[in-house]
Formats: structure tokens, sequence, C-alpha cells
């Protein structure tokens, strides 16, 4: 899993994966009752690495918005 919490996270995962090129499983919203709320992002990078990409939804990347799940 990764957590990005402030923006400097988010452009160092961006530098590690191609979201041109790697499309999300899914994309859901987790709901905070206090504080920010995030998203989760599911990504299969090869047969043999997935990760979990948990990230502030102010910060989530656009790639990621557009296939989040309604």
């Amino acid at each position: 899993m990764l957590v990005a919490e402030v923006l400097k996270d988010v452009e160092y995962i961006r530098k590690l994966i191609d979201f041109h090129y790697t499309l999300p499983e899914y994309v859901e919203l987790i709901n905070c009752e206090r504080g920010e709320n995030y998203t989760n992002s599911l990504m299969i990078l090869s047969s043999d690495y997935i990760i979990s990409l948990l990230i502030p939804l102010s910060l989530t990347l656009e790639e990621l918005l557009k296939d989040m799940e309604e």
C-alpha cells in the first residue's frame, strides 16, 4: 500500500507509475466523519505486483478521479 499525505508524495507516485498506461481496477471514495476524505485506488502493475493508493481526495490525480466509482 502506498499512502500519500502531501503533494510531494503524489508527485513521487506519479514518477513511479505511468497513469496514461496503467489504469486502476477501481477508485473508491472513503468518506471520513472528521477530517479529509480519501480515495483508494487499486492498481495492478503486473501479475506479481498490486498496490493500493490511499490519497486525500483534494490531492487525488485527475487520471484516477475520472475512474472513481459513483
